[in-house]
């Protein structure tokens, strides 16, 4: 019962696209609690579980923003940066070295369903990351539990500044990934917005 709930509660946690909580909070109340359980266990299951979450929300940023609220310039624009990755293999080892480990792992999965890249791509290393570090939460988790009275704090602290103030650059992030103009940066190393290759459009004949 318990992998079950924790298998659901991590899964839900990564379909939120922004200002979710970390996932070591449930790792931690589970360690916390049944002590007895298998810490690597706990870590398989949440890791599963954290990967499946992901992929739904790639998933959806695929067939409901990509498809629905990007212009077809958008489209192309960003399809040139999933061109780029596909045809580098240094670029591919870099995004997958990136991936292990990364925490903005829900605006990665966004970007990365927003290219149309395959999902296989980002989500096996993402799996092998966080196995590892679910693993390590969960074996120090009674030891951070300790020292944080974690059973007595206020779930809510952490929306704290610096929370809400990361969030926010990674929005922001995300949106300019989708905006900069990737085949300007990519060919003739000149930053510019994609809003430049709309008008440049709108004037064709």
């Amino acid at each position: 019962m318990e992998a079950l709930l924790l298998f659901a509660a991590v899964y839900l946690l990564h379909l939120i696209p922004v200002f979710a909580p970390p996932t070591w909070m449930a790792i931690a109340l589970i360690a916390l609690n049944r002590p007895e359980l298998n810490p690597f266990a706990v870590a398989v299951v949440a890791a599963l579980a954290a990967t499946l979450g992901r992929i739904t929300l790639a998933r959806g940023a695929k067939h409901l923003v990509r498809e629905r609220w990007m212009s077809s310039t958008t489209r192309a624009n960003v399809d040139v940066f999933g061109q780029m990755i596909a045809r580098r293999r240094s670029a591919r080892y870099g995004l997958l070295a990136f991936y292990l480990y990364s925490p903005a792992s829900n605006f990665l999965f966004i970007a990365h369903g927003l290219t149309r890249l395959p999902l296989a791509m980002i989500a096996l290393p993402f799996l092998l990351g966080r196995l590892g570090t679910y693993t390590l939460w969960g074996m120090a988790a009674h030891g951070v539990a300790q020292q944080f009275r974690l059973d007595q704090r206020d779930w809510g602290s952490y929306l704290g500044g610096y929370f809400v103030l990361t969030q926010l650059v990674l929005l922001v992030a995300l949106w300019l990934f989708t905006r900069i103009d990737w085949r300007a940066l990519l060919e003739r190393r000149r930053v510019q917005l994609v809003d430049h290759m709309e008008r440049h459009a709108d004037r064709e004949p």
